[in-house]
């Protein structure tokens, strides 16, 4: 029986009366005709005698009955669950369109401008494609999502590196409505990602990162801005994870000089790191006294940063900092850096792959540069940065 069955038919009358019982004892529903109509007769969870109209059909209150019945017996309200019932298909009937105002809403101010900047393009190109934006949320599955995305390919001739944000953007949209209890479960779990060229090559020695944060100390530059590139270097997190760091999410161990924190990753997931000592020092250095907000706070605005990387944007360029392809390193490449470090000095690729958060470890494999460090390199690394 399905949820429009129960919200349809049902209607709440309230409490009867308040009957002694005894909690042990189970005490069947009763499906009892008035008139036209049948009501069912049952014992709440906290002994309340109570009655709900089941519609003129018999069948339909009968099962009504067996559904109360299942609710009852592992200690569920009825009357909750029809509510809930109510709830979720008020909100499985927005569209995935309308649905984005409130997606926006609550969810845009955890993530970083640009972001949201990228929310607002994935969402303009969705509206072009009325199948699937006016598609209703319980209804939304991979077969429509999967034939957008080959219109958006066919159509504006776009690469698998667009439709794999595109159908990023539509899978948090959707893991959101699960985590707010607007979707039972997720359709889209799973769905793989369209295979993209390699990732790109990228060779950086110790002392060309230690010339970058040269660079780009300088007075307009605040500390936390170079303490963010070396927190990235050390670990290897996105830019967004790096901003989004609050205090609360940081363990501080009083045995050893590591620490533990949370970050919100890629997709919506939330997940526990490790740090290394010189990541540990960086983040100590950062929150000084304060015991709350963001680690990485922005002085000037009393809140996280939000376009933080211009400066090392400007510097790259002085610098002529570039992959092998030519193309400027950003923000994102030092992920790349610290994996190929991370496996150069002895790490594991399945270990690299724990570390990054991915999910498929062949993601993890393109962040490894195919000409890593040399030996005689490695004992540098632990000479970058500090904890300025």
């Amino acid at each position: 029986m399905n949820n429009h069955n129960i919200t349809s038919n049902c209607s709440i009358h309230g409490p009867l009366r308040r009957a002694p019982m005894n909690r042990n004892r189970f005490r069947p529903v009763e499906v009892n005709k008035r008139g036209n109509r049948y009501q069912l007769y049952y014992y709440s969870p906290d002994g309340q005698r109570r009655r709900l109209s089941a519609g003129s059909d018999r069948n339909c209150a009968n099962r009504l009955a067996v559904k109360f019945t299942d609710w009852l017996l592992v200690g569920r309200d009825p009357e909750r669950m029809v509510e809930d019932a109510n709830q979720r298909e008020i909100s499985c009937s927005v569209t995935l369109k309308a649905y984005y105002q409130k997606f926006i809403k609550r969810h845009g101010p955890e993530v970083s401008g640009s972001m949201r900047e990228s929310y607002s393009t994935s969402y303009g190109n969705m509206c072009r494609c009325p199948k699937l934006a006016d598609t209703s949320l319980h209804e939304v599955n991979r077969g429509i999502v999967l034939d957008y995305l080959h219109l958006r390919k066919e159509s504006d001739g776009v690469s698998n590196s667009t439709l794999n944000i595109e159908k990023a953007f539509i899978s948090v949209m959707i893991f959101c409505a699960v985590e707010w209890g607007d979707l039972e479960h997720n359709p889209l779990r799973g769905m793989k990602k369209f295979k993209v060229a390699r990732k790109r090559d990228i060779r950086i020695t110790p002392e060309q990162v230690e010339a970058l944060l040269k660079e780009m100390d300088r007075p307009r530059t605040t500390p936390n801005m170079l303490r963010m590139v070396r927190f990235a270097y050390y670990t290897g997190r996105r830019l967004e994870e790096v901003q989004a760091l609050r205090i609360e999410n940081l363990v501080l161990h009083d045995l050893d000089k590591f620490s533990t924190y949370t970050v919100r990753v890629k997709g919506g997931e939330t997940k526990n790191f490790s740090a290394s000592e010189e990541a540990t020092k960086i983040m100590k250095a950062a929150m000084g006294n304060r015991k709350e907000g963001y680690v990485f706070l922005n002085p000037r605005t009393g809140t996280r940063y939000k376009n933080a990387m211009t400066t090392l944007f400007d510097a790259v360029r002085k610098l002529g900092f570039k992959d092998e392809s030519g193309k400027y390193i950003s923000f994102h490449c030092l992920r790349n850096i610290f994996t190929s470090e991370f496996v150069s000095s002895g790490g594991t690729t399945e270990d690299a792959n724990e570390l990054l958060g991915h999910s498929d470890i062949r993601v993890t494999q393109g962040y490894i540069t195919r000409k890593p460090l040399s030996w005689d390199e490695l004992p540098k690394l632990t000479k970058i940065g500090g904890s300025k």
